[in-house]
């Protein structure tokens, strides 16, 4: 799950296997279309199979592949017993020298010559100290060592490179939950958080093996055009309580409605019959209006590990029915249910095809405090579902943070780490993250049973678990300041926001579409190859997603897809539009100066097509909920059809702008005068300028301010909505033009000249 999270912060398409994969027949054949194969803990080999992985070794280091090698390799057989796995070892290059724990290790970096360490300083720290020991690997000659666990004199080589006779090979002495090296928080003394890096490193490991030591900027994938990518799980463990769920569901309508971030909603359906069908079924209607998605979290809650065919369809497939029928019954037909959120015990991944038979979108528990990021198309055990979506929760889920009796924060704690963690992912992370903090509608609500019974199971905990659990454990009035401050960043950070669809063909896209690229120092040609993905559906959510140059300080100065320009990319992203189901090619040109030429620099929603038209851009954006868009503009224009923009608020020639449903944007650029608009809380529907006079059409408002600001050199003589006499404010060459209400279409005519 953790390499998924990677691969995709990467940037790279990626399938996930089985080490049986790489035996047989036809193993060599089949591994061929692959460059790297990164081996996470495949310590586990059985002793009938421990030949044929080496005789594939050994070929396909032959044929040039690469290596990524996380943890120990074949040194158990299939029962736990040690074994002597000198030949793989001989095979790499490689020796294992044992778990080691005798002291608290810490990642700093030891030389920052080479590739992967490349944006570090000698000795630099990365993470925290380590939870537990690591699994060492080393190189048995050759090889340097990047990254060092190190803890005063005690150090071990923790991620090494080599390269020998045409191929790369990294090794990664244990990324395993239990060390927490890639940990942005734990639970226990010292508590903080801590802006782990080692993600950095990561993603420059798999590039490396990949592509080796490069001198030119290279294209990589983004799951969106954002640095951060937002989506809200809800698991309505209180579906049978009425008001819980009003609360809960009005609370994420509106936020959707504030910020654009919308919502998977699980309801427990057995239980949800004691809050009313008929009222959830509003709920839920309302909450699918605005881009949200109902789900199923079960239908009583009681799924453990442990999932089988006759508990599937008790559980899984009687939910389903349920809830399809009963929103259908009350007159909100919803279609298939294709959502699915982990109840009670985590589900083991040997499931998985219990759930892909029934679900396309698989949201389950992670390890938040060790791993905090996890999410792709993974298909272990998923047989012919080669489409399912697994979203790992992160980071720390709502209930740890106030109901877990081994926990103890106050809310205020809570939201300052949380906030902290929302910062490092959106700053120093990056390349589309993807942020699902697990929150239950129990939390939102700050439900007092639901506290009276974290209380009881405390002191229930405290009498046979003495001395475990914390003897204070803060019980919080009031947990909504955690979700008001979140939605303050959603609201104010230039994020996307997908729905579960198109979260979920982002990422089927990020794995199965296939690329090749060539550089130079000043421009990037990249294609990209649909023709294989699983479903021709797929490329009708490329749209938002970035394509980012790495390896570069140069700016993009303009872009081409498919032979015509691009106007929609920010200094090193390019924001993709909807791409032909077949093969693409895009030509990215690089240089030292800022571009000032008018562009689409962000979008938060699909994107479907954005083009060039008689010097005009016209942009589709698909929302049901809030969609925000930026624009780098210097010459006069008007922007038709945005709910709100404003522009130059900073200095910084930046249009910012919303709509709040399917829009085409377009970007007129005005060859005449100095007029354009600074600021508008009403839609444009049109605009005209002759001889001196200036129409706008302007449509009703979706807020309750009704004010338009523009710019002009000229002064204006004469104010008209439609035939109402209007009066400006004036600031320098900003006027302030304050509307009556507006409930049908008005044209707005400003007169420069004297009558």
């Amino acid at each position: 799950h953790h390499w998924t999270g990677v691969a995709n912060l990467a940037g790279v398409p990626y399938d996930t296997l089985f080490l049986e994969d790489l035996i047989g027949s036809k193993a060599a054949e089949n591994m061929a279309k692959y460059a790297t194969l990164i081996l996470v803990q495949c310590n586990f080999v059985q002793n009938l199979q421990y030949a044929e992985l080496s005789n594939f070794l050994r070929g396909y280091l032959s044929a040039g592949g690469n290596f990524i090698i996380d943890g120990p390799l074949a040194t158990r057989d299939e029962n736990g017993k040690k074994r002597d796995s000198g030949e793989i070892c001989e095979i790499l290059g490689i020796e294992y020298l044992g778990y080691h724990d005798e002291a608290p290790f810490r990642i700093r970096v030891e030389k920052n010559t080479h590739f992967v360490v490349r944006l570090f300083q000698p000795h630099q720290f990365l993470t925290q100290h380590l939870d537990g020991g690591l699994n060492i690997l080393k190189f048995k000659r050759g090889g340097t060592d990047l990254l060092i666990a190190n803890e005063n004199e005690q150090s071990y080589p923790f991620l090494s490179a080599r390269s020998l006779k045409g191929n790369r090979i990294i090794l990664i002495s244990d990324l395993s939950a239990s060390a927490g090296v890639t940990s942005l928080f734990r639970n226990h003394s010292p508590n903080v958080f801590y802006k782990n890096l080692i993600y950095d490193c990561l993603v420059s490991a798999v590039y490396w093996a990949t592509y080796g030591n490069l001198d030119t900027p290279f294209p990589v994938a983004q799951l969106s055009n954002a640095n951060l990518t937002a989506i809200v799980r809800l698991d309505a463990d209180m579906s049978w309580d009425r008001d819980v769920q009003i609360e809960t569901m009005g609370y994420l309508i509106d936020m959707a409605r504030n910020s654009g971030v919308v919502s998977v909603y699980g309801w427990v359906s057995a239980e949800a019959t004691a809050a009313g069908w008929e009222t959830l079924a509003d709920l839920g209607g309302r909450l699918e209006k605005f881009g949200g998605q109902i789900g199923t979290h079960s239908r009583y809650h009681i799924l453990d590990k442990e999932l089988t065919e006759e508990i599937a369809k008790k559980e899984l497939d009687d939910s389903v029915k349920e809830i399809e029928e009963n929103m259908c019954k009350y007159g909100q037909s919803i279609g298939k249910v294709e959502f699915f959120i982990n109840p009670n015990n985590t589900i083991l991944m040997d499931n998985y095809d219990l759930i892909a038979r029934r679900f396309s979108f698989y949201m389950t528990h992670g390890f938040e405090q060790d791993i905090p990021l996890g999410y792709g198309n993974m298909t272990w055990f998923t047989g012919a579902n080669r489409d399912f979506v697994v979203v790992n929760d992160s980071p720390s889920p709502d209930y740890q943070w106030f109901y877990a009796p081994e926990w103890s924060y106050s809310t205020e704690q809570i939201v300052a780490y949380e906030e902290e963690i929302f910062d490092h992912m959106f700053q120093n992370i990056r390349r589309g993250v993807l942020f699902n903090q697990m929150w239950h509608d129990y939390s939102i609500t700050s439900s007092s049973i639901e506290s009276e019974n974290a209380w009881s199971l405390i002191n229930w905990l405290r009498k046979w678990f003495p001395g475990f659990f914390h003897e204070r454990r803060i019980i919080n009035e009031s947990n909504r300041n955690l979700y008001d401050g979140l939605d303050a960043k959603f609201a104010s950070y230039p994020i996307y926001f997908p729905d579960a669809v198109d979260l979920g063909n982002k990422l089927r896209a990020m794995s199965q579409w296939t690329y090749n690229w060539k550089a130079s120092k000043n421009q990037v040609k990249l294609v990209i190859d649909l023709s294989e993905v699983n479903s021709k559906s797929i490329a009708d959510y490329t749209g938002g997603m970035g394509i980012r140059v790495e390896n570069s300080n140069d700016k993009i100065q303009s872009v081409q897809i498919n032979g015509k320009d691009h106007p929609a990319y920010s200094d090193n992203v390019v924001i993709l539009p909807n791409l032909k189901p077949g093969i693409n090619e895009i030509l990215i040109r690089l240089g030292p100066e800022f571009v000032h030429d008018t562009r689409l620099t962000f979008v938060s929603k699909r994107m479907p097509s954005i083009r060039l038209v008689k010097g005009q851009i016209k942009a589709c954006v698909l929302t049901k909920s809030k969609a925000k868009f930026s624009f780098y503009i210097e010459k006069p224009f008007v922007l038709l059809n945005a709910d709100w923009q404003e522009w130059d608020r900073l200095g910084d020639r930046m249009l910012h702008g919303y709509v709040t449903s399917n829009r085409h944007l377009i970007l007129k650029q005005l060859s005449e005068g100095d007029f354009c608009i600074t600021r508008s809380t009403i839609p444009i529907r049109d605009f005209i300028s002759k001889n001196g006079v200036v129409f706008m059409t302007l449509d009703e408002p979706v807020t309750q301010e009704r004010t338009l600001w523009f710019k002009s050199g000229q002064i204006p003589k004469k104010l008209l909505l439609d035939d109402y006499m209007l009066d400006c404010t004036r600031q320098g060459q900003i006027y302030k033009v304050s509307f009556p209400e507006i409930k049908k279409t008005s044209i707005l005519k400003v007169q420069f000249y004297q009558d």
